[in-house]
């Protein structure tokens, strides 16, 4: 189930940046938005990765799903 859920998250994403990308006039493929969420998505992935095996503190772990998050923002 948790899967199907990730798995609608990521292309409602996906169809909405596509959604947005053809308001401003840019020409890309619903792909090509695939590729670019699941780029954004990758730091998030790696600190709950993390936090899950390594499990050291509570404060810790904000600050690393706090890095990643400014990473995965600022992913252009």
């Amino acid at each position: 189930m948790v899967f199907v859920q990730v798995f609608v998250l990521f292309w409602f994403g996906s169809f909405i940046i596509n959604l947005n990308n053809q308001m401003l006039g840019v020409v890309t493929s619903l792909f090509q938005c695939v590729c670019f969420l699941g780029y954004c998505m990758f730091p998030l992935n790696l600190a709950a990765l993390f936090v899950n095996i390594v499990r050291f503190h509570i404060l810790l772990d904000f600050i690393v799903c706090g890095l990643a998050t400014i990473w995965s923002v600022k992913c252009k």
